[in-house]
């Protein structure tokens, strides 16, 4: 990106307070922020974790934020998904209450894990994947979908955009070039 994305600005406002804030409407009680301690969030109300073993990618952050969490469920939402709607994430959350696995959503075959409702019940798989230098969430959450620990959400094509990811300067130009929320 050739910045650090948490602190680019969408509307006058950093998209980490902006990821923050959807966490928050959507329910969420008990921010982690799993990242650098002298990241912008710094001096926040929200406890930040680093990851369990750094460089590693999402995985890490996910295992970090599951151990940390002191509740059931943990909702995760990625700073460089700036188009997630708290709605959306309040009705992963609900589902995952409902089913007691995780709900993780889906596009064309493929995972979305970094705005998601986890359950407790999937740190294990989560750790041991880890332990065993298994990096990818992917096959994460196939095996995890295999043992019953986490069901599919579907995306709409209505949907898709809650999911624009910018880990580009391109992909960031062409987000705030739509507008969106």
């Amino acid at each position: 990106m050739g910045a650090d994305k948490a602190s680019l600005t969408f509307k006058g406002v950093p998209i980490w307070r902006r990821q923050i804030a959807v966490l928050e409407t959507a329910g969420a009680d008990g921010i982690i922020i799993s990242g650098r301690d002298d990241g912008p969030w710094r001096g926040g109300l929200w406890k930040t974790v680093p990851d369990e073993r750094p460089g590693l990618g999402p995985v890490s952050g996910l295992l970090a934020g599951l151990e940390h969490s002191r509740t059931i469920l943990t909702a995760c939402l990625a700073v460089d998904m700036p188009g997630m709607s708290a709605e959306y994430l309040r009705g992963l959350i609900a589902e995952a209450a409902r089913s007691n696995v995780s709900v993780v959503p889906k596009t064309n075959n493929r995972w979305e894990p970094l705005a998601a409702a986890y359950h407790r019940n999937i740190l294990d798989l989560v750790s041991g994947r880890l332990k065993a230098g298994q990096y990818s969430l992917q096959r994460l959450l196939d095996a995890a979908f295999r043992q019953g620990l986490v069901t599919a959400k579907h995306v709409t094509p209505d949907e898709s955009p809650l999911f624009c990811n910018t880990n580009t300067p391109a992909e960031w130009n062409a987000f705030t070039a739509r507008g969106s929320t």
